[in-house]
Protein backbone atom coordinates (compact mmCIF):
# COMPACT_ATOMS: atom_id res chain seq x y z
CA UNK A 1 0.00 0.00 0.00
CA UNK A 2 1.60 3.48 -1.03
CA UNK A 3 1.38 6.50 1.06
CA UNK A 4 -1.74 7.96 -1.51
CA UNK A 5 -3.53 5.15 -0.86
CA UNK A 6 -2.81 5.48 2.64
CA UNK A 7 -3.66 9.13 3.16
CA UNK A 8 -6.98 8.47 1.14
CA UNK A 9 -8.23 5.67 3.58
CA UNK A 10 -7.48 8.23 6.63
CA UNK A 11 -9.25 11.17 5.34
CA UNK A 12 -12.38 8.91 4.45
CA UNK A 13 -12.41 7.60 8.14
CA UNK A 14 -11.60 11.28 9.38
CA UNK A 15 -14.91 12.23 7.07
CA UNK A 16 -17.06 9.52 8.79
CA UNK A 17 -16.18 10.71 12.19
CA UNK A 18 -16.59 14.12 10.88
CA UNK A 19 -20.14 13.09 9.52
CA UNK A 20 -21.56 11.00 12.72
CA UNK A 21 -20.61 13.82 15.31
CA UNK A 22 -22.56 15.96 12.97
CA UNK A 23 -25.44 13.84 13.47
CA UNK A 24 -25.37 13.66 16.72
CA UNK A 25 -24.96 17.65 18.00
CA UNK A 26 -27.59 19.25 19.30
CA UNK A 27 -30.37 20.68 17.12
CA UNK A 28 -30.45 24.80 16.66
CA UNK A 29 -33.30 26.27 17.47
CA UNK A 30 -33.85 26.69 13.81
CA UNK A 31 -34.23 23.11 13.11
CA UNK A 32 -36.36 22.30 15.92
CA UNK A 33 -38.99 24.76 15.04
CA UNK A 34 -38.82 23.15 11.54
CA UNK A 35 -41.79 20.35 13.13
CA UNK A 36 -43.89 23.18 15.55
CA UNK A 37 -46.33 20.47 15.68
CA UNK A 38 -46.81 16.93 16.17
CA UNK A 39 -49.36 14.32 17.24
CA UNK A 40 -48.94 11.04 19.15
CA UNK A 41 -50.21 7.76 19.67
CA UNK A 42 -49.87 6.27 23.19
CA UNK A 43 -50.99 3.26 25.32
CA UNK A 44 -49.32 1.86 28.40
CA UNK A 45 -50.05 0.47 32.00
CA UNK A 46 -51.01 2.17 35.29
CA UNK A 47 -51.14 1.20 38.61
CA UNK A 48 -53.51 2.44 41.08
CA UNK A 49 -52.18 3.49 44.97
CA UNK A 50 -53.46 5.35 48.06
CA UNK A 51 -51.19 7.52 50.34
CA UNK A 52 -50.71 6.27 53.65
CA UNK A 53 -52.79 3.21 55.51
CA UNK A 54 -56.39 4.17 54.09
CA UNK A 55 -59.53 1.68 54.57
CA UNK A 56 -62.82 1.16 53.19
CA UNK A 57 -65.09 -0.62 54.55
CA UNK A 58 -63.43 -1.25 57.72
CA UNK A 59 -60.45 -2.86 55.75
CA UNK A 60 -56.78 -1.65 54.08
CA UNK A 61 -57.16 -0.52 49.88
CA UNK A 62 -54.96 -2.41 48.00
CA UNK A 63 -53.44 -1.28 44.43
CA UNK A 64 -54.92 -2.15 41.09
CA UNK A 65 -52.73 -2.45 37.97
CA UNK A 66 -55.04 -1.31 35.17
CA UNK A 67 -54.79 0.48 31.34
CA UNK A 68 -54.46 3.10 29.34
CA UNK A 69 -54.01 4.47 26.12
CA UNK A 70 -54.79 7.82 23.94
CA UNK A 71 -53.63 10.47 21.10
CA UNK A 72 -52.06 14.11 22.18
CA UNK A 73 -50.97 17.12 20.27
CA UNK A 74 -47.66 18.71 20.80
CA UNK A 75 -46.47 22.31 19.82
CA UNK A 76 -43.22 24.38 20.33
CA UNK A 77 -43.25 27.39 21.98
CA UNK A 78 -39.48 27.54 20.74
CA UNK A 79 -36.34 25.62 21.37
CA UNK A 80 -36.98 24.65 24.89
CA UNK A 81 -40.65 25.09 26.21
CA UNK A 82 -43.41 23.09 24.49
CA UNK A 83 -47.54 23.00 25.74
CA UNK A 84 -49.20 19.60 24.61
CA UNK A 85 -53.00 18.37 24.85
CA UNK A 86 -55.18 15.81 23.84
CA UNK A 87 -57.83 12.90 24.77
CA UNK A 88 -57.05 10.12 27.23
CA UNK A 89 -58.91 6.77 28.33
CA UNK A 90 -58.15 6.17 31.48
CA UNK A 91 -58.54 3.71 34.45
CA UNK A 92 -58.56 3.85 38.24
CA UNK A 93 -59.39 1.01 40.34
CA UNK A 94 -58.66 -1.13 44.12
CA UNK A 95 -59.58 -3.87 46.11
CA UNK A 96 -60.46 -4.13 49.21
CA UNK A 97 -60.47 -7.77 50.71
CA UNK A 98 -62.21 -9.88 53.34
CA UNK A 99 -65.17 -7.23 53.48
CA UNK A 100 -68.25 -8.11 55.25
CA UNK A 101 -71.33 -8.25 53.79
CA UNK A 102 -74.82 -9.65 53.36
CA UNK A 103 -76.45 -10.56 50.25
CA UNK A 104 -80.53 -10.13 50.79
CA UNK A 105 -81.51 -12.14 48.19
CA UNK A 106 -80.10 -15.20 49.71
CA UNK A 107 -80.94 -14.80 52.74
CA UNK A 108 -84.49 -14.72 51.90
CA UNK A 109 -84.48 -18.04 49.96
CA UNK A 110 -82.87 -19.52 52.58
CA UNK A 111 -84.24 -18.56 55.65
CA UNK A 112 -87.26 -17.05 54.25
CA UNK A 113 -87.27 -13.46 56.03
CA UNK A 114 -85.98 -10.22 55.62
CA UNK A 115 -85.08 -7.67 58.55
CA UNK A 116 -85.54 -4.09 58.85
CA UNK A 117 -82.03 -3.93 60.57
CA UNK A 118 -80.63 -3.32 57.18
CA UNK A 119 -82.45 -0.22 56.46
CA UNK A 120 -82.40 1.35 59.53
CA UNK A 121 -78.73 0.85 60.91
CA UNK A 122 -76.29 3.19 60.23
CA UNK A 123 -73.58 0.59 60.36
CA UNK A 124 -74.22 -0.76 57.48
CA UNK A 125 -74.07 0.69 53.65
CA UNK A 126 -75.44 0.30 49.88
CA UNK A 127 -72.30 1.22 47.96
CA UNK A 128 -73.64 -0.58 44.94
CA UNK A 129 -76.43 -0.04 42.23
CA UNK A 130 -77.75 -3.69 42.59
CA UNK A 131 -79.78 -3.44 46.41
CA UNK A 132 -79.25 -7.19 46.65
CA UNK A 133 -76.03 -6.73 48.77
CA UNK A 134 -75.38 -4.70 52.04
CA UNK A 135 -71.43 -3.74 53.11
CA UNK A 136 -70.44 -3.54 57.43
CA UNK A 137 -69.52 0.52 57.15
CA UNK A 138 -66.78 -0.46 60.28
CA UNK A 139 -65.88 -4.46 59.42
CA UNK A 140 -64.08 -4.89 63.20
CA UNK A 141 -66.11 -3.35 65.51
CA UNK A 142 -69.90 -3.30 63.75
CA UNK A 143 -70.05 -6.85 62.02
CA UNK A 144 -73.76 -7.16 60.10
CA UNK A 145 -75.94 -8.66 62.46
CA UNK A 146 -79.57 -9.82 62.83
CA UNK A 147 -81.50 -12.74 63.58
CA UNK A 148 -82.10 -15.49 61.25
CA UNK A 149 -79.36 -14.21 58.91
CA UNK A 150 -75.96 -15.12 57.39
CA UNK A 151 -72.76 -12.93 57.33
CA UNK A 152 -70.52 -13.48 54.31
CA UNK A 153 -67.10 -12.04 53.34
CA UNK A 154 -65.75 -11.46 50.03
CA UNK A 155 -63.17 -9.84 47.80
CA UNK A 156 -64.17 -5.78 45.80
CA UNK A 157 -62.55 -4.71 42.94
CA UNK A 158 -63.50 -1.59 42.01
CA UNK A 159 -62.62 0.16 38.48
CA UNK A 160 -63.60 3.78 37.46
CA UNK A 161 -62.78 4.87 33.17
CA UNK A 162 -62.53 8.48 32.59
CA UNK A 163 -62.58 9.81 29.49
CA UNK A 164 -59.55 12.75 30.46
CA UNK A 165 -58.21 15.94 28.44
CA UNK A 166 -54.84 16.80 29.33
CA UNK A 167 -53.00 20.26 29.20
CA UNK A 168 -49.61 20.49 29.88
CA UNK A 169 -46.37 22.05 29.63
CA UNK A 170 -42.92 20.73 28.45
CA UNK A 171 -39.33 21.11 29.28
CA UNK A 172 -36.68 19.89 27.06
CA UNK A 173 -33.46 19.28 29.03
CA UNK A 174 -32.19 17.71 26.04
CA UNK A 175 -32.43 17.85 22.03
CA UNK A 176 -30.27 16.65 19.65
CA UNK A 177 -30.98 15.38 16.17
CA UNK A 178 -32.12 12.34 16.82
CA UNK A 179 -32.54 12.09 20.92
CA UNK A 180 -34.63 14.13 23.03
CA UNK A 181 -35.60 14.09 27.02
CA UNK A 182 -38.59 16.37 28.51
CA UNK A 183 -39.68 17.00 31.33
CA UNK A 184 -43.32 17.70 31.67
CA UNK A 185 -45.67 18.59 34.08
CA UNK A 186 -49.73 20.30 34.02
CA UNK A 187 -53.58 19.07 35.20
CA UNK A 188 -56.50 17.09 33.70
CA UNK A 189 -60.52 17.18 33.93
CA UNK A 190 -61.97 13.64 33.41
CA UNK A 191 -65.43 12.37 32.55
CA UNK A 192 -66.89 9.26 34.30
CA UNK A 193 -67.82 6.51 30.99
CA UNK A 194 -68.06 3.21 33.32
CA UNK A 195 -68.01 2.51 36.85
CA UNK A 196 -68.08 -1.21 37.68
CA UNK A 197 -68.00 -2.65 41.15
CA UNK A 198 -67.16 -7.05 41.44
CA UNK A 199 -67.40 -9.04 44.15
CA UNK A 200 -65.46 -11.97 43.96
CA UNK A 201 -64.97 -11.36 40.64
CA UNK A 202 -68.74 -10.89 39.44
CA UNK A 203 -70.14 -7.83 38.75
CA UNK A 204 -72.73 -6.36 41.06
CA UNK A 205 -73.43 -3.11 39.40
CA UNK A 206 -72.32 0.66 39.62
CA UNK A 207 -70.66 2.59 43.01
CA UNK A 208 -72.78 5.09 44.41
CA UNK A 209 -70.62 7.08 45.62
CA UNK A 210 -68.88 8.07 42.63
CA UNK A 211 -68.25 11.80 41.26
CA UNK A 212 -69.06 12.09 37.29
CA UNK A 213 -66.30 14.40 37.13
CA UNK A 214 -62.84 14.13 38.06
CA UNK A 215 -59.90 16.39 37.84
CA UNK A 216 -55.94 16.31 38.67
CA UNK A 217 -52.64 16.93 38.44
CA UNK A 218 -49.48 15.16 36.32
CA UNK A 219 -45.99 14.92 36.49
CA UNK A 220 -43.65 12.62 33.86
CA UNK A 221 -40.31 12.34 31.75
CA UNK A 222 -40.17 11.39 27.78
CA UNK A 223 -37.35 9.92 26.20
CA UNK A 224 -37.99 9.92 22.33
CA UNK A 225 -35.93 8.79 19.25
CA UNK A 226 -36.43 9.59 15.82
CA UNK A 227 -36.35 6.33 14.02
CA UNK A 228 -37.57 7.69 10.27
CA UNK A 229 -38.14 11.13 9.44
CA UNK A 230 -40.30 13.34 11.13
CA UNK A 231 -41.12 10.02 13.25
CA UNK A 232 -40.17 9.11 17.11
CA UNK A 233 -40.44 6.52 19.11
CA UNK A 234 -41.00 7.30 22.98
CA UNK A 235 -41.19 5.98 26.04
CA UNK A 236 -42.65 8.10 29.21
CA UNK A 237 -42.82 7.34 32.75
CA UNK A 238 -45.16 9.33 35.44
CA UNK A 239 -47.07 9.80 38.24
CA UNK A 240 -51.17 11.21 38.36
CA UNK A 241 -53.17 12.56 41.41
CA UNK A 242 -56.68 12.13 41.77
CA UNK A 243 -58.70 15.02 43.51
CA UNK A 244 -61.69 14.00 44.23
CA UNK A 245 -62.83 10.57 42.52
CA UNK A 246 -65.89 9.41 45.09
CA UNK A 247 -67.70 11.75 47.01
CA UNK A 248 -67.37 10.24 50.36
CA UNK A 249 -65.77 6.55 49.96
CA UNK A 250 -61.96 6.68 50.20
CA UNK A 251 -60.56 5.49 47.01
CA UNK A 252 -57.04 5.41 45.50
CA UNK A 253 -55.89 8.89 44.22
CA UNK A 254 -52.20 7.87 43.04
CA UNK A 255 -51.50 6.72 40.08
CA UNK A 256 -48.23 5.43 38.49
CA UNK A 257 -47.98 5.14 34.98
CA UNK A 258 -45.57 3.76 32.10
CA UNK A 259 -46.46 4.48 28.12
CA UNK A 260 -45.18 3.88 25.30
CA UNK A 261 -45.70 5.68 21.70
CA UNK A 262 -45.12 7.12 18.40
CA UNK A 263 -44.71 10.63 17.58
CA UNK A 264 -45.14 11.73 14.50
CA UNK A 265 -44.00 15.32 13.90
CA UNK A 266 -45.17 18.22 10.82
Amino acid sequence: MNKAQIALELQQLENRLNNKEDKDEPKTEKDLLKEKWSVGLYAGIVNSQSSGNKKTLGNPIESKQNTGYGVKTNYKLNKKWAVSSGLKINELGQSVANVSYYNKQQNTLNTGITNDFFISSPNVEYISTNRDYVFSSDNSNQKIQSSGTSNLTGNISQQLQYLEMPLEVSYAILSTKKTAIMLNTGGFVGKLISNEIFLDGNSIGENLDVNNFVYGSKLSSTLQYEVLKQTRLFVEPGLNYYVNPLKTQSFNQFQWGLNFGVNFGF
